[in-house]
């Protein structure tokens, strides 16, 4: 998870992947090892995956859903990448600074592959607390992606 562009990319293609929401796909592309993890699908097509790890051991639990718009979320506990360490860097285009709508702090946006993706911090001296991509809304919904 330390290459967050990388990392950014494989979200993108999950997202973009035949059969998603597909727990096998995302793992595999994210380099996630759910050994350990609890994986669940729910009647509405939520996949819930808890307690996998990427390769440098940061744990993670992901959500994706496909409807009403694909939203992949990768929740991480204990993360050891900054924000003020990314503050600089460009991950994609029309990249923006917001309050995060589901969490204290901070969420960057930026656009990759027609999708709105992005990480959210409690703020700008702690650890980012997720990573997401989304299908753009539509131009008759409001506001921006999820933050």
């Amino acid at each position: 998870m330390s290459d967050l562009p990388q990392t950014f990319a494989a979200l993108v293609q999950s997202l973009q992947s035949q059969g998603y929401p597909e727990a096998t796909t995302i793992a595999s592309l994210l380099h996630l090892d759910t050994s350990k993890a609890t994986t669940s699908m729910s009647k509405r097509g939520v996949l819930a995956i808890y307690g996998a790890r990427f390769e440098d051991g940061t744990k993670a639990d992901v959500i994706a859903t496909a409807s009403p718009r694909k939203l992949l979320n990768v929740v991480l506990h204990n993360s050891p990448i900054l924000y003020s360490d990314l503050s600089n860097t460009t991950f994609g285009a029309s990249q923006r600074i917001e309050r995060s709508k589901f969490s204290t702090g901070l969420a960057i946006l930026f656009e990759i592959g027609g999708l709105t993706c992005g990480f959210t911090a409690p703020s700008p001296d702690q650890a980012i607390d997720s990573l997401f991509c989304e299908e753009m809304k539509a131009r008759n919904e409001n506001e921006s992606a999820q933050t």
